[in-house]
């Protein structure tokens, strides 16, 4: 029987006054979801930041078109969970940035912000 490893990534944060998360790894990875806990999202998308290193310069992820990869229309007070895109997992790490709807302009958040990273290899 073929078992696919599932890994939880508990407590990825966006900290109060801030657009960005820590250091998500997606190495062994190969599809997932976001789920939030609900409460008190500023409005805004979600676009990925990524890089090859953990330490080194992280960057947005862009699909064929220039477009960035992103998860629009968050609830602002109930917890949801999205898919992850699928262009996400040919990366080594992410990390999610807050940004205006539409945009690339950083969003800080009002309040801390929680998340889940459910992934399967």
């Amino acid at each position: 029987m073929l078992k696919r490893e599932a890994q939880v990534r508990t407590g990825v944060a966006i900290a109060a006054g801030a657009p960005l998360s820590g250091v998500v790894d997606v190495r062994e990875m190969a599809g997932g979801f976001l789920k939030n806990d609900g409460t008190n999202w500023t409005a805004a998308d979600i676009v990925f930041d990524v890089c090859e290193k953990v330490d080194g310069t992280f960057t947005t992820l862009k699909d064929e078109f220039g477009n960035a990869v992103r998860v629009s229309g968050l609830a602002t007070n109930a917890a949801e969970a999205r898919k992850l895109p699928d262009e996400l997992f040919a990366c080594h790490y992410f990390k999610l940035h807050s940004v205006a709807v539409g945009l690339l302009t950083n969003v800080n958040q009002v309040a801390a912000q929680s998340f889940n990273v459910i992934l399967k290899g």
